[in-house]
């Protein structure tokens, strides 16, 4: 939001962070104008982040300890940031961090009204400061252009025409692979010649599909849901998670940028199972053997 305001910034910044060419000329494509922040360019893998960010809050601020839990203020906090930062990476995002958003406020949590209505005003008042800035930052009417086609497409009942995303997907990038690559997969994730994804598909499920067949693609979304639900026992947070595989497989591939974190997560989850039950039984003994029941 502050490279999209203060244009000097961001030029200022693109120069420290040393830029490759390609990505620089990105930022002159539609829709790239705000996909930069401080890391440089900002695209699909920090819309996952920010997706996975209002995933943890929920769950976080759903937690009743006091050493994991984070307050109400932190917890808006991170839903505002994670969202603003989904508006300016990605389409797909906004949509994933939306339904988990809800999701996680309707399942977990007993908010009270006046938080609602907190949360509620500041983004009233974020979008009227966007539409007033819209007529003087050309970058902004770009982006909120951008942001928001799909949903006013939604909304009025039209169709979107054009190169739209929705229309390249459906025409270009989901197709039937040959019975042959459906086995076995071509063993290609870019095509040598061209260097761009095989198949010049988008679809995450399809770039699985052409890189190793079925059995890969089953090996790879089998793997991660089986991570997703050894992390925890909670049925809300694993339906926040695989909502956000679903979604964001079918606009590109997530799972090994999130695979090691889940089994990260699932490996100190059961460790801390096992740190319980170990606890338990030193416990148990030492009661018995202040009892006497060795004697």
């Amino acid at each position: 939001m502050i490279f999209l305001v203060i244009s000097p910034l961001k030029d200022f910044w693109k120069v420290i962070l040393s830029e490759p060419a390609f990505k620089v000329n990105l930022y002159d494509s539609y829709g790239y104008a705000a996909r930069f922040g401080w890391m440089g360019f900002s695209g699909y893998r920090s819309t996952i982040d920010c997706s996975l960010g209002i995933v943890f809050a929920n769950y976080l601020y759903s937690r009743k300890d006091k050493l994991t839990s984070i307050s109400t203020l932190l917890y808006f906090t991170f839903l505002f940031m994670c969202f603003l930062g989904n508006m300016f990476y990605a389409r797909t995002g906004i949509i994933a961090s939306a339904i988990v958003m809800i999701l996680g406020i309707f399942a977990y949590h007993n908010i009270k009204p006046k938080y609602f209505i907190i949360f509620i005003f500041c983004g009233i008042s974020l979008v009227l400061i966007l539409l007033l800035l819209r007529t003087k930052i050309p970058f902004i009417d770009e982006w909120l252009t951008w942001a928001f086609k799909p949903f006013y497409y939604m909304i009025t009942g039209q169709r979107e025409t054009g190169h739209s995303s929705m229309n390249v997907i459906k025409d270009r990038m989901l197709f039937l692979p040959e019975i042959a690559t459906l086995m076995h997969g071509d063993g290609y994730f870019t095509d040598p010649i061209t260097n761009l994804y095989y198949g010049r598909t988008d679809l995450g499920f399809m770039r699985q599909l052409l890189f190793w067949g079925v059995p890969g693609l089953l090996l790879t979304y089998g793997t991660t849901f089986f991570s997703i639900l050894s992390m925890k026992k909670d049925i809300v947070l694993n339906l926040m998670l695989a909502i956000c595989v679903v979604i964001f497989e079918f606009k590109g591939d997530m799972y090994y940028e999130v695979l090691p974190v889940f089994f990260l997560l699932g490996i100190c989850n059961k460790s801390s199972h096992i740190i319980k039950k170990s606890d338990y039984c030193i416990r148990r003994i030492n009661t018995q053997l202040n009892l006497g029941f060795f004697d």
